[in-house]
């Protein structure tokens, strides 16, 4: 019996140290690579080593940062053919921010300083590719106002009020493509293939008077999926021009009589010397 009892410690201190190693291999990874397990989100945490390599301010280094490049552009309520992105920076163009009374592009439509193209000594690695459509509330020219996130009534107008049928003809067509230097790299379409990370959610609620044969509700239609990644990403050089092209084969005019507006983003990496 004691031999038996001494053969069962045995086996469980064998299963214990087996265990006690699979658990210490992803462990020692961690450590050695930095990360650290954050509310369920593995992590990077910066050493000496990291401050050392990324300090801001020295003369002769180069800056490396994960900064999106971004462009707002209207989507006019007759529809558009073509809408070349990034090639209207600060300064040019017309404004897709919300009652922008028909001025100049600002830092809050893009972050381009310069046409198509990034300013020396700057560099992009471009790592993927996201839009954004919004839906507006007025038909000005060159002018987009918020559409506000009220309600609709379906009696008098099924859905029209809500903007999600301006989402849903827009998002539904178009074709996107990447250029650099007059290069294609890479084409696909309709533009709800191309989801944003992070987007406004309404939760809403539907009302219905039967006896006056109304239903009053809201809807908030969005594109969801995993943003569009470029395998193996690419740089752009300083100076080099590069544009996003979004077409219509068909005019799509917007059902509600009112301006969207699209915001295009390139993710990836910018380059530039630290001072």
């Amino acid at each position: 019996m004691k031999k038996r009892f001494d053969n069962l410690l045995t086996a469980i201190g064998a299963l214990l140290m087996t265990f006690a190693r699979i658990i210490a291999a992803p462990v020692a990874i961690y450590a050695q690579r930095n990360l650290l397990l954050y509310a369920g989100v593995l992590e990077k945490y910066p050493t000496l080593s990291d401050f050392a390599q990324n300090q801001v301010g020295i003369q002769g280094k180069i800056e490396i940062l994960w900064q999106p490049l971004m462009d707002w552009n209207l989507y006019p309520t007759a529809g558009i053919a073509q809408i070349l992105v990034f090639q209207n920076p600060q300064g040019a163009g017309f404004s897709a921010q919300p009652i922008a009374a028909a001025a100049p592009k600002t830092n809050a439509d893009t972050n381009l300083t310069q046409p198509g193209q990034l300013p020396a000594p700057q560099a992009f690695w471009v790592d993927g590719l996201e839009i954004q459509v919004d839906a507006g509330s007025v038909a000005t020219a060159n002018l987009f106002a918020l559409q506000t996130p009220n309600q609709f009534n379906a009696a008098a107008a099924v859905g029209i009020q809500s903007g999600e049928v301006d989402a849903n003809a827009i998002l539904s067509s178009g074709v996107v493509s990447f250029s650099v230097m007059q290069k294609e790299y890479y084409r696909e379409g309709p533009l709800y293939r191309f989801p944003p990370r992070t987007n406004l959610r309404l939760d809403s609620s539907v009302t219905a008077t039967l006896a006056a044969g109304t239903m009053v509700g809201k809807a908030k239609l969005r594109a969801e999926g995993k943003p569009v990644r470029f395998d193996p990403g690419m740089g752009i050089p300083t100076s080099a021009n590069f544009q996003v092209q979004l077409t219509w084969p068909a005019v799509v005019a917007t059902l509600s009589g009112f301006n969207a507006r699209i915001g295009t983003f390139l993710n990836g990496w910018l380059f530039r010397a630290a001072q």
